[in-house]
């Protein structure tokens, strides 16, 4: 069996990656696995860092986001002028895009412990858009 790596995303400046998974050399797929065997798919891992992030989109603003402890969040649509600031980053780090014209990293974020914070999307002084996070 070969270890693969589970998962990767980049938050700001912050990588998130899966912990191992073993594979079977035996390519059949066994019941459990059979996508018809379960409706909803597995997670893998206890640990929410290790779970792919959730999305936001531009046109959700004012949409209320229920994460966990270590849950993360990937911000989408937005230009990366935008600046994302967390009210309460106690409960919840807002990060903003990051990158040099060659490559750029997608502005997202984290929960970091229970309670409640309120993302503010500004571009240029004005606001873009608003997310009520809830971390349970």
């Amino acid at each position: 069996m070969k270890p693969i790596l589970a998962a990767l995303a980049t938050v700001g400046s912050v990588v998130l990656m899966g912990a191992p998974v073993a594979m079977a050399a035996d390519s059949s797929p066994s019941p459990a696995a059979s996508p018809s065997a379960s409706a909803s798919p597995s997670l893998i891992g206890a640990n929410p860092g290790t779970w792919s992030p959730l999305h936001a989109k531009r046109s959700e603003s004012g949409k209320t986001i229920t994460l966990v402890p270590k849950q993360a969040v990937l911000f989408d649509g937005f230009s990366d002028r935008a600046t994302f600031t967390s009210s309460n980053p106690k409960v919840f780090v807002a990060s903003n895009a990051e990158g040099n014209g060659t490559y750029t990293a997608q502005a997202g974020g984290y929960a970091v412990a229970k309670g409640k914070a309120t993302v503010t999307v500004t571009r240029a002084g004005k606001h873009v858009a608003h997310f009520s996070i809830v971390v349970k």
